[in-house]
This record gives structure tokens, sequence and C-alpha cells, in this order.
């Protein structure tokens, strides 16, 4: 099934474009889920982070987590193309749940 983004918002396209970004200069030849909870930490504007912080989560905490899960990603030289089969699966999940 074809991924539809235009079901996901403006800021929730942003942070996808922002995750293949973040892969790509990682040198990583996949777009991980963690590579779109980076974009959505950093996105200015964003809701993630507001939400993290008025529960309490240490955003210092998840930073250092998700450094450490990327960097055990493999690298890739030369990548001319990332491909993205996880995180897609998870958004198809989230919007044909909407």
């Amino acid at each position: 099934m074809a991924m539809n983004f235009d079901k996901l918002t403006v800021k929730a396209q942003e942070a996808v474009q922002e995750s293949q970004r973040e892969a790509e200069n990682r040198s990583h030849q996949s777009i991980e889920v963690e590579h779109l909870l980076t974009a959505l930490l950093n996105q200015e504007g964003g809701v993630v982070l507001p939400i993290i912080e008025k529960v309490g989560v240490d955003q210092g905490g998840i930073v250092n987590r998700l450094e450490e899960a990327l960097s055990k990603f493999p690298k890739v030289e030369g990548l001319a193309q990332v491909y993205w089969p996880p995180l897609k699966q998870a958004l198809q999940y989230g919007t044909e749940r909407g």
C-alpha cells in the first residue's frame, strides 16, 4: 500500500523530511523511527518536546539513548539513496488508524 503524505500534518511532513536528512548526514542506509524521533525532538514549534517536558521526562536522557542507538546503525559509504521501510510502516499504521 502506498504512503499518503497528504494525511500527515505539515509539521509531520517536515519531520519526515528532516529524518531523511538525519539518516543521510549519518550515512545510514535506511530511515528508522529513531531518526524521526530525533527530528521531532529538534523541531522548532513542534509538539513533542513540550509534551515530554510537561510529563517530566528527562530530555537529555532521551537524546543520549537516541544517540547511542543511532551510533550502532551501520554506515554506508557512497550512499546514493536512503530507504525507509521501517519508518514507512510506522507512518502507514498511524495514517490508516487516523
